[in-house]
Order: structure tokens, then C-alpha cells, then sequence
């Protein structure tokens, strides 16, 4: 019985840090809101498809170097202390901008 709980732990476990995180690519120059899916080779060009996304702890909103992306990002979700929800630059160039 011991080693039955011991195994069926081991799996829990292993489950929860096999969970996967989602990186959403957003480009202001090389992005396409209408034929993109977020990923690295076809990032979205605004945060108008970020908001359909399903943000869970973990995952990154990835912002292009010299972007200048003129919409506003709103995240409804929430990540936790072990697991945020990051947003972070990509690329090389300048720091991306945020201008509302």
C-alpha cells in the first residue's frame, strides 16, 4: 500500500512540473493580428488576440525589440509566487514601447 501512494505521488509530481508554459510573441513591425497565432515565427502584431488567450501561470507575453506597440495590454489572469506570468522583450534592438 506504501509503495502503491509512494508511485501515485511520484506521478502528481511529475505532472505538475511537466506543465508546459505558452509564450505569446507580439511584433508592432513583423506581426500579423489576422494570419499569426502568437508563436515565434508567426507573432501577432497588436494584444487584440492576447485578450481570446487563456493566460495561466507561466506563461510569457513576449514583446519584439523595437517595437512601438500603440494598444493596451490588459491581463486579466494571474500567476503565482513560483509561476508569473511574465512580460519580457525578445530580440535585439531597442527596448520595446508601450503608447496607449
Amino acid at each position: 500500500m506504501y509503495r502503491a501512494l509512494v508511485i501515485a505521488c511520484s506521478c502528481v509530481v511529475l505532472t505538475a512540473v511537466a506543465a508546459a508554459q505558452t509564450d505569446y510573441h507580439i511584433d508592432a513591425i513583423g506581426g500579423d493580428d489576422l494570419g499569426g497565432d502568437g508563436s515565434l515565427a508567426a507573432p501577432w502584431q497588436s494584444f487584440a488576440n492576447l485578450s481570446g488567450a487563456l493566460l495561466q501561470p507561466g506563461d510569457r507575453v513576449l514583446l519584439a525589440r523595437n517595437s512601438v506597440i500603440r494598444d493596451r495590454l490588459l491581463i486579466s489572469a494571474s500567476g503565482t509566487a513560483s509561476q508569473p506570468i511574465v512580460v519580457a522583450a525578445y530580440g535585439n534592438g531597442r527596448d520595446p514601447v508601450i503608447s496607449a
